[in-house]
């Protein structure tokens, strides 16, 4: 046996004995899951040669909503699989991930693109490795920044399990981070229109979204829009979508009950579909 593996062997003995005790190795679990879950390169295969990171243990309830729950499925039934998309609010980027697997599925181009974006800070990284795995880096743009009504920069919020908002929109746990808003113009230099789809969820400011950003509206076949009823009725919404153009196509997720700092509220995913109606300028929630 060499010095080298001798070491090595020598070094692994002691681990290897702590971790037989059951107290040593559940704080030895939690330490990893709270601190380098991303360090554990947990992948999931999808088929079509897709695979989908885990890069932080939260994130599975972001992979159940998307892949198993299969949340924005239904709406390809009433609507092409895009080939241009703006998702905005995009996590870790499950959702442009399954639309990737989706026109894989369908035998569709490999000609796509979309442009992700994200306010949290902790997602970019996550977001990347999900590009580089599946080698879209191409096809996939991640840009940080924030959707708001408000120039130059919001202060945000970075909460747990997928409630990460502009910080007046929801309790005060977790860090408060300047945050550039990014504009209309901006993303439109980024990635120029006209998009196939614009998916939002950006947990209870879709109203800022549809007041601030009309060119990006006008430029944009379909729009998924995941309310949140501390930002505005199911109502309020649809509404909203209305005034600027579109009109209801499909009730992908009915509302269903949530808790939102301590207190009951309601959510819902709906897709809309540009209309022949001439759209109108939303000023603010209050002209619905």
């Amino acid at each position: 046996m060499s010095v080298q593996k001798y070491l090595r062997k020598a070094l692994k003995a002691p681990l290897n004995w702590a971790l037989q005790m059951p107290i040593v190795r559940s704080k030895v679990i939690f330490e990893l899951k709270q601190k380098h879950y991303a360090e554990l390169d947990l992948e999931i295969p999808l088929n079509y040669g897709l695979r989908c990171p885990i890069s932080s243990f939260e994130y599975w309830y972001s992979f159940g909503e998307v892949f198993l729950d299969a949340e924005y499925e239904a709406a390809w039934a009433c609507m092409p699989v895009p080939t241009k998309w703006l998702d905005i609010g995009c996590h870790a980027g499950f959702f442009s991930l399954s639309v990737v697997r989706s026109r894989a599925k369908l035998h569709l181009s490999s000609d796509y693109s979309a442009l992700l974006i994200d306010a949290d800070s902790r997602v970019r990284l996550a977001v990347q490795k999900l590009i580089n795995l599946n080698e879209i880096g191409n096809k996939l743009t991640f840009k940080h920044g924030a959707l708001s009504a408000k120039t130059g920069s919001i202060e945000f919020r970075e909460r747990g399990f997928m409630s990460s908002s502009a910080d007046e929109l929801g309790e005060n746990k977790g860090p408060v981070r300047k945050v550039p808003v990014i504009s209309e113009e901006q993303i439109m230099e980024l990635f120029t229109p006209p998009y196939d789809l614009v998916k939002i969820d950006i947990e209870g400011s879709e109203f800022d979204f549809m007041r601030a950003y009309g060119k990006i509206l006008k430029s944009s076949t379909h729009l998924i829009i995941e309310w949140h009823s501390w930002g505005g009725s199911e109502e309020q919404i649809r509404e909203a979508a209305e005034i600027v153009g579109f009109r209801l196509l499909l009730e992908m997720v009915p509302a269903r009950p949530v808790q939102h700092s301590g207190r009951s509220a309601r959510c819902g995913v709906l897709l809309f579909k540009k209309s022949d109606g001439i759209p109108k300028i939303l000023k603010s929630k209050q002209d619905v």
